[in-house]
């Protein structure tokens, strides 16, 4: 590399073009990759209801999950795990949105119906719902976020 090359390097380092780059970038971000922005450090515990209902989900695909009994006690112990993980990470935090919380409540109880459905235990249906669950409470909090800076403006 030239010295020249390394000189106007330097100058647009110090102008901060590539910050200026990557706030273009992000703007132009899908919108899914910008709920990236509102985690939280309690949503592991979505992380641990992924591994959970992953291990399940392996557990029916082995077929020990298949079996009458043990199936469905795996079944309701990792949906209720999951219920943990989301009553933790704060998934039914937000009073003013209790239609969106009953939303990700009926997905969990549908996927633990399916789940206890035979046949339809071999589809990754509690990986799905979790994943399902999780997105729900991000644009959630997209959403929080969003009317809390418009009644800011409002207000201001």
């Amino acid at each position: 590399m030239s010295e020249t090359e390394k000189s106007s390097k330097l100058e647009a380092a110090r102008a901060g073009s590539h910050i200026q780059n990557a706030r273009k970038t992000l703007k132009n971000a899908k919108p899914s990759f910008k709920l990236l922005f509102y985690l939280h450090a309690l949503d592991l515990f979505f992380l641990v209801a992924f591994a959970i209902a992953f291990v399940k989900d392996l557990l029916d695909l082995i077929g020990i999950g298949s079996l009458p009994a043990i199936g469905t006690s795996i079944t309701l112990v990792a949906s209720f795990c999951i219920w943990a993980a989301m009553t933790i990470a704060g998934a039914s935090s937000i009073i003013k949105n209790q239609r969106k919380t009953i939303v990700k409540y009926a997905v969990l109880v549908s996927g633990t119906v399916a789940e206890m459905l035979f046949g339809l235990n071999f589809i990754p249906i509690e990986t799905i719902m979790v994943g399902v669950i999780f997105y729900l409470s991000l644009v959630e909090r997209k959403s929080a976020a969003e009317n809390d800076s418009s009644q800011e403006t409002v207000f201001a």
